[in-house]
């Protein structure tokens, strides 16, 4: 492993960088797992007949990111005539450099009918992995999940992502960006924060899921930071108010 660094801008294509030496930006700064403030955390409950419902979420795994912005079903088989089994509902993570691979997908691993049923085994290779949602009990002849049937995996058997802020972190913030609110060349806005402290402290900032396209599309992020202060930047004009939730930690 030889010495890297960037980013820098390509004079005739003599500066490329490939997706890893992208997201390895983010390395000791995240650990991988499941973003614990965003969406429903892709908690898994009963749906209808042999569908779970998996929530909204984001995570981070394998220097690659995963988002659901709406409920997804996952339908399982129907119960075996004689046997009970344990399905697996996961985020299932493949980097492997091929046209079927390098890709996230949540979908299940069924598993095998015994007596008693054991959970299945999951994929865990340097180039594949499988983190579980959640098991769910499939009963033999069943037809029907019921929510007694789903054992949460989320925080259990698959992490919460932590970072080097939040490891340390004491403060939790918000901050609402009016839209009318915005002002200057560029755009800015300076809102009150109660907590926000400049000396000592790093932070980092994003929106709640209900502000999440809008705060992409119109390029907020947040600028400086002032004493119960913080004031954000705009590449464009929002068209509505935004949410942001504010990590603080000591540095």
């Amino acid at each position: 492993m030889a010495f890297t660094a960037g980013f820098w801008n390509a004079i005739n294509s003599d500066r490329v960088y490939d997706a890893i030496q992208v997201s390895s930006i983010f390395d000791g700064i995240i650990d991988d797992g499941i973003l614990k403030t965003f969406g429903g955390q892709f908690k898994v409950s009963a749906g209808t007949g042999m569908g779970v419902r998996v929530a909204t979420g984001r995570a981070w795994f394998r220097h690659t990111w995963s988002y659901n912005d709406s409920i997804m079903v996952v339908t399982l088989p129907i119960g075996e005539v004689l046997l009970d089994r344990i399905d697996a509902v996961v985020l299932d993570v493949d980097n492997t450099p091929t046209a079927a691979g390098r890709r996230n997908m949540i979908t299940y691993v069924k598993g095998t009918p015994g007596t008693p049923p054991s959970r299945p085994a999951l994929i865990n290779t340097a180039q594949r992995q499988q983190y579980p949602l959640a098991y769910v009990t499939v009963g033999r002849q069943v037809t029907t999940i019921g929510a007694g049937d789903i054992s949460d995996q989320v925080g259990v058997g698959t992490p919460y992502a932590r970072s080097v802020v939040t490891d340390v972190s004491n403060q939790v913030l918000s901050a609402t960006l009016a839209q009318a609110d915005w002002s200057g060349s560029p755009l800015a806005q300076t809102v009150s924060v109660p907590g926000a402290n400049p000396n000592g402290y790093a932070y980092i900032a994003g929106p709640v899921e209900a502000s999440f396209t809008e705060w992409g599309t119109r390029g907020v992020r947040l600028y400086t930071i002032g004493s119960g202060t913080m004031t954000f930047r705009a590449t464009t004009q929002p068209t509505a108010a935004l949410t942001a939730t504010i990590f603080g930690g000591v540095i």
